[in-house]
C-alpha cells in the first residue's frame, strides 16, 4: 500500500478595510488565500472565526484559492482578532492564516 504525503499550504486572511466602522451600510468582506500546491489550488474549505468562534465557512474556489465570506453586522464594536482556518481534501494538510485585529469601531 502507498500513502502518498499530505502536501502543506498556507492561508492568508485579508478583509476589504482595515477598520470596519459599526453599523455602517458596508459590512466586512473576508478574503482567505489558500497557497497553490505545484500549481494547483486544494479544494477544502475555509473556516472563519472570531477568536475561538465560528463565523462563517467558505468552500475554496479552485480556480483561484480564494474563500470569501460577508461577515455578520452582529458583530460587536471592538477589535476582533480573526482567522482562517483551511480544511483540505484528504491530500493537503490543514492550515490557518491570520490578519491579526479588526477593530470595529
Amino acid at each position: 500500500t502507498i500513502t502518498p504525503a499530505k502536501a502543506s499550504t498556507s492561508t492568508t486572511l485579508t478583509s476589504n478595510a482595515a477598520t470596519q466602522v459599526y453599523g455602517t451600510a458596508t459590512p466586512a468582506v473576508l478574503t482567505a488565500q489558500v497557497q497553490a500546491v505545484a500549481g494547483v489550488f486544494p479544494a477544502g474549505t475555509v473556516t472563519f472565526k472570531d477568536g475561538t468562534t465560528v463565523i462563517g465557512s467558505s468552500a475554496v474556489n479552485t480556480t483561484n484559492g480564494k474563500a470569501v465570506l460577508t461577515a455578520s453586522r452582529t458583530l460587536s464594536a471592538r477589535v476582533h482578532t480573526l482567522t482562517a482556518v483551511f480544511t483540505a481534501s484528504a491530500m493537503n494538510a490543514a492550515r490557518s492564516g491570520s490578519n491579526g485585529s479588526s477593530p470595529l469601531q
